[in-house]
């Protein structure tokens, strides 16, 4: 009994330390200058939150079928320039958002037929579709240019700075997505099958699981995601930014990662990326407010995550030894 009891004690060290963590660098910030805790400034961390945790929730859904998708940055910058394009050229917004939504599933379904179908390595084949997607993006710029509209008459800007009952639309479209996600990914046969693919593919085969349809049924998910987080982001800039997406990406990918240092089994998970994804935020605003240089930025972020992940690495190294 003790030594189940130390188990699951070891199983579940990690998520406390994050935790833990999250306080003690919110607290640091927060002493160091005030207006960390401002409303205003909780908004902007969750402005943040509600741009990059749909591409991670995204990357999350290619980590359990033991993936990674590297396109989905690509997909941002593209998203964006096409719907500002749409949008320029007249076509109503409604039906401009439409195409940017399908175009992010095609892209999904190459990943994942490459993936699925052509038995193609995760990372090759995603980082080929990344390499193609970024020279798209420089070729509908003009070579990089971005793409600006110029005035409010095309009302692009309502997605991002709109607001119900005070509450901004991203935020109120984040929750909704979430909750929406966790449902279905946690509590329904869909996400059961997808889980259950990643795990075993043989085993979930034998059990009549379609597992190529799963495969590609993640990497739908994920471009989709990432190219609603496209919308949002043109939204905000009000113009078509190449190469934009891949400041969200590595982000992404980290609160992916994270998600499983929060899971007693080690899984990614839909609450343990959103958390991720807050704990990144929080650090990249609080070194925004400090005046810290985007490469110093990126420095910590980087080195807090391979600190914990070590951290992660030394827990499994103690319940290994715990079993023997």
């Amino acid at each position: 009994m003790n030594i189940k009891a130390g188990l699951h004690k070891t199983e579940m060290g990690t998520a406390p330390f994050l935790i833990f963590s999250f306080v003690v660098i919110g607290f640091c910030f927060a002493v160091v200058n005030r207006s960390f805790l401002s409303f205003a400034n909780f908004m902007d961390i969750l402005m943040r939150v509600s741009v990059t945790a749909p591409i991670a929730i995204g990357i999350m859904f290619c980590l359990t079928v033991k993936g990674i998708d590297l396109s989905s940055g690509t997909v941002v910058g593209l998203g964006g320039i096409l719907l500002v394009n749409m949008v320029k050229a007249g076509y109503p917004l409604g039906i401009s958002v439409a195409a940017v939504l399908l175009f992010g599933i095609f892209i999904g379904l190459v990943d994942g037929i490459l993936i699925a179908k052509l038995n193609m390595n995760p990372f090759v084949a995603t980082l080929a579709i990344m390499f193609v997607g970024s020279s798209f993006e420089k070729v509908m710029t003009q070579g990089g240019l971005p793409i600006y509209l110029y005035g409010d008459k095309y009302s692009l800007a309502k997605i991002y700075r709109g607001t119900l009952a005070g509450i901004p639309y991203p935020i109120l479209f984040f929750v909704l997505l979430v909750v929406l996600i966790y449902l279905v990914y946690e509590k329904t046969i869909v996400g059961r099958r997808l889980k259950a693919s990643g795990e075993s593919i043989r085993g979930a085969a034998n059990a009549g699981i379609n597992v190529r349809f799963y495969y590609g049924l993640a990497y739908a998910a994920a471009a989709l995601l990432a190219a609603y987080s496209g919308i949002i982001v043109a939204s905000q800039v009000q113009s078509g930014q190449p190469l934009v997406g891949q400041s969200y990406l590595w982000d992404a990918i980290g609160s992916a990662y994270l998600s499983t240092t929060l899971s007693k089994n080690r899984r990614p998970n839909v609450l343990g990326t959103v958390f991720g994804t807050l704990f990144l935020s929080v650090i990249s605003n609080g070194l925004t407010i400090l005046g810290m240089a985007f490469y110093w930025k990126t420095f910590f972020s980087g080195l807090i995550i391979l600190f914990i992940l070590l951290t992660s690495v030394v827990n499994r190294s103690f319940l290994s030894r715990a079993k023997v």
